[in-house]
């Protein structure tokens, strides 16, 4: 077999943790091994097991491809950071900065259903970060529910908060 040509980084964006990882090099390891002792019988086994693990890799450098391919269609927005003023209902996607100042009032950030905001075939939900920036007594409101807990107030200057979709819920990051 061809030697595996995928850095570890770009597992991680498929498999989404270190153990995922282990695994995947742990068969490929394993497949080396068993082909350098095996008889006839069993390299006709390995063979097959072989092929299912190139048809496993080309799928993964597939769906690498796509992402890749997706980045560069300009549909992930290459602006990150967005300082609001106003109320806001949050339709930007994957990683958003929302820099708000509540010194006018009480500000409310409405965040997008998991409908929207969670990608269940990639397995991938935005990142999203709210930060009060203003050292005034009105508030910044998350509208939603997070942790299970619905609208989280952000009351201090510099107070922030990172969140990810999820497949059931928005979940905090920080």
């Amino acid at each position: 077999m061809p030697p595996l040509t995928i850095t570890r980084n770009q597992l991680a964006t498929f498999l989404g943790n270190h153990e995922l990882i282990k695994k995947f090099e742990e068969l490929f390891s394993a497949v080396n091994e068993i082909t350098g002792t095996a008889g006839d019988e069993v390299e006709i086994s390995i063979g097959n097991t072989l092929a299912k693990a190139n048809l496993s890799l080309s799928e993964i450098a597939r769906i690498f491809d796509i992402i890749i391919d997706l980045k560069q269609a300009d549909r992930v927005s290459d602006k990150t950071i967005e300082s609001v003023a106003v109320s806001t209902v949050i339709t930007e996607n994957l990683f958003y900065t929302y820099e708000v100042d509540a010194s006018g009032g009480n500000r409310t950030i409405t965040l997008p259903s998991l409908a929207v905001a969670y990608d269940s075939n990639l397995k991938t939900g935005w990142v999203i970060n709210v930060a009060k920036t203003d050292s005034s007594t009105n508030t910044v409101t998350i509208a939603g529910t997070i942790n299970g807990v619905t609208d989280f107030d952000l009351l201090r200057q510099d107070e922030s908060l990172m969140f990810q979709a999820g497949p059931t819920s928005w979940r905090a990051m920080s």
